[in-house]
């Protein structure tokens, strides 16, 4: 069975093959996965000055989550409807972390926008 994976040592993804050996068993169980997203300071530090609120820090935790496998993200209305944010609270979110500056936001019309997290005023992480 082969199935794709990050390399996060060779910086790309990669194709990973599963070999079944003769006479060793196999146990196929799934890891419970929790989640973890580190929060940079200058985060929380800027969040603080602008007051702020709490779907504000659960956009901002979303798209630091994913910022961890591309540049640019996209956050769809759907995907935070599971979380109890609506696409109001959304763009508002949005606002307030553009105007914090930890954000750069490209609107696409009807599609939903391209965000880029931004680290240490402005300047992006390669």
């Amino acid at each position: 069975m082969t199935r794709r994976a990050y390399s996060p040592g060779l910086g790309k993804w990669v194709e990973v093959e599963t070999v079944e050996v003769p006479g060793v068993q196999t146990n196929h169980t799934k890891r419970k996965s929790y989640g973890f997203t580190m929060f940079p300071n200058i985060w929380r530090l800027q969040l603080r000055k602008v007051k702020a609120r709490g779907t504000t820090y659960e956009v901002a935790m979303v798209i630091l989550y994913l910022a961890r496998w591309s540049e640019w993200v996209t956050l769809p209305n759907v995907g935070l409807a599971k979380q109890g944010i609506d696409r109001c609270a959304k763009y508002d979110a949005l606002k307030q972390l553009r105007d914090a500056g930890l954000i750069i936001v490209e609107n696409r019309g009807r599609k939903s926008p391209r965000i880029k997290a931004l680290f240490r005023g402005g300047v992006s992480v390669a």
